[in-house]
């Protein structure tokens, strides 16, 4: 128990540096990429000048510092900056996606959870039969598939049967709806996990 705790304090103590370094790296990357943020926010149809305003309005002329330290202050704050022609908050978008993120990550472990633990009892007591061949064959597959392909292959395998665009419906008014909507994202998520987590049962 106490190695849990000490490990968990560990990862708590380096948890504000591992965030200041991915920040670091991923604002200075971004910043040497070749692709003009204007451009990709006001598109190819955008004047000379417009652009030069966007660059203007948003800092991107001002030297790679000071632009970090802008960024930085705005992160504290909350303010993750625009995007896009409209200037969308970047923190809006997130607030919006979040729940409905934080809802397909639940079901997709529920599925999860509940599949493997069926799988791995079932391959360890038929260890070495061909049951357990077949399973361990699937978690193996499980394992090396991407999630966003399977969620492709899933879309094309289920359109006009299970409903694969459109706004979800709020669980409290529709479960049914919410369910069917979730269903196969959901699984999409959940097999690589499966893959992994009836490996662990099975031993």
């Amino acid at each position: 128990m106490n190695n849990l705790l000490r490990l968990i304090g560990n990862r708590l103590l380096w948890l504000p540096i591992m965030v200041f370094g991915v920040t670091v790296l991923v604002f200075f990357l971004m910043s040497l990429s070749p692709i003009d943020p204007a451009f990709s926010a006001l598109g190819e149809n955008a004047s000379p000048d417009q652009l030069e305003a966007y660059r203007v309005e948003h800092g991107l002329n001002d030297p790679l510092i000071i632009r970090y330290g802008d960024y930085m202050a705005g992160f504290f704050h909350g303010d993750l900056g625009t995007f896009g022609p409209s200037n969308q908050s970047v923190s809006a978008r997130i607030a919006t996606a979040l729940p409905i993120t934080l809802q397909l990550g639940f079901f997709g472990f529920i599925i999860a959870i509940v599949a493997s633990a069926i799988l791995g009892v079932v391959s360890a007591l038929y260890r070495d039969r061909w049951p357990d061949q077949v399973i361990r064959v699937f978690s193996v597959i499980g394992i090396g598939t991407p999630s966003f392909w399977l969620a492709a292959l899933l879309v094309l395998g289920f359109v006009g049967k299970l409903p694969v665009s459109g706004p979800l419906p709020a669980f409290t008014v529709d479960p049914g709806g919410w369910f069917l909507r979730m269903l196969l994202p959901a699984i999409a998520l959940a097999v690589p996990v499966i893959g992994q987590m009836t490996r662990v049962v099975r031993t």
